[in-house]
């Protein structure tokens, strides 16, 4: 197991974390158990659709965000409140983008 000081530890061997990326369905091939985080990020990036990778993004942010509340604060958030979070951001991202108009910077002249 890497050490708790690793991204690798932090966003994929910690038990909790693996326990989130299981519940939104998001595997790390066997082929990458090894390999930096940066590394399967971009594995990630070049495989998968953007709505995948967006997810991944989110929940690496969100591990990260409960991850410096526990250290700093002491505070504990359940795994579903992040799988939660996740998928309530997702949702008003998809929200807003609905929105936007289709393109928004024009042609220059």
């Amino acid at each position: 197991m890497a050490s708790a000081k690793t991204l690798e530890h932090i966003f994929r061997d910690y038990i909790s974390t693996s326990r989130v990326w299981a519940e939104l369905h998001v595997t790390w091939p066997s082929e990458l158990t090894d390999v930096s985080f940066q590394d399967w990020l971009l594995y990630d990036f070049i495989v998968h659709s953007i709505s995948v990778s967006r997810s991944v993004v989110c929940t690496l942010w969100l591990i990260w965000h409960v991850r410096n509340r526990r250290v700093h604060e002491n505070a504990i958030v359940q795994i579903q409140g992040i799988i939660c979070r996740v998928r309530s951001y997702l949702l008003e991202f998809d929200a807003v983008h609905a929105k936007l108009p289709g393109r928004l910077i024009g042609p220059e002249h």
